[in-house]
């Protein structure tokens, strides 16, 4: 099932193997290297015949490659399994494994924190000044469509198209809002890395969460900051997203 989005990525992407994966006990635990959750990491967890038993995901995560972490959670949400987040999950954990699971567990002491996705404001604006650019100068520049693709500048163009389409239909099968990953980044604003109350979380039609006492609260992000000595500043937004 997950074969041809993994070839695609092999195609784009090297020496992607970057986090620790182990089964115990139908249990699957998932903790970062250097460069967060790779490619070879996803094919390894989707794939291997060693892994097809658990259920139930920890997972503790920096983000990685956001492809590899929809390829994950995709198999997550299929298999039905839960997920725990211990430590941290950012990025693309947040974006993608974290929702995927049918029941949802934050440990004590960990943090969701989200800076974007697929459709963040740089990657449209990219992807419509390739665009624009293509309509421009096919006749001038390029022969013909597959000229401009083939070409060395249209990669990112590609990569970008390929993560917005997955994300977009990610999003749809699981029955999560497709502007969480950008709820930090909306009105105008240009916030730091963002954690979300449960109630946003909520609103987004993310659900059946289990919790720590005052998670969301900015006495708990505060002791998190002070614990894991954070070097970025991390905001909680309570009461951002509408109804």
């Amino acid at each position: 099932m997950y074969k041809w989005i993994a070839l695609v990525l092999l195609m784009q992407l090297q020496n992607s193997a970057c986090a620790t994966v182990r089964v115990e006990k139908n249990i699957l635990y998932i903790t970062d290297g250097v460069g967060g959750v790779g490619i070879d990491d996803a094919k390894k967890i989707t794939e291997d015949q060693a892994f097809q038993s658990v259920d139930r995901v920890i997972i503790s995560s920096g983000g990685g490659r956001m492809l590899a972490a929809i390829i994950i959670a995709n198999w997550i949400h299929d298999k039905k399994l839960d997920v725990e987040i211990q430590k941290f999950c950012v990025s693309s954990c947040a974006n993608y494994i974290f929702p995927a699971g049918r029941k949802k567990t934050i440990a004590d002491g960990a943090l969701l924190i989200w800076h974007g996705g697929a459709f963040q404001s740089n990657f449209v604006t990219t992807v419509n000044g390739y665009e624009k650019s293509f309509v421009a100068q096919e006749l001038s520049s390029y022969p013909d469509k597959n000229t401009f693709f083939a070409s060395k500048d249209s990669t990112h163009y590609q990569n970008l198209k390929i993560e917005q389409s997955l994300e977009t239909s990610f999003y749809r099968k699981i029955g999560v809002n497709p502007g969480l990953p950008t709820v930090g980044q909306r009105a105008g604003a240009n916030l730091p890395p963002w954690t979300l109350s449960i109630e946003d979380m909520e609103k987004l039609f993310i659900t059946d969460i289990q919790y720590p006492v005052g998670y969301g609260t900015d006495e708990y992000l505060k002791k998190w900051l002070a614990r894991t000595n954070a070097p970025t500043p991390v905001r909680l937004l309570k009461n951002w997203v509408n109804e």
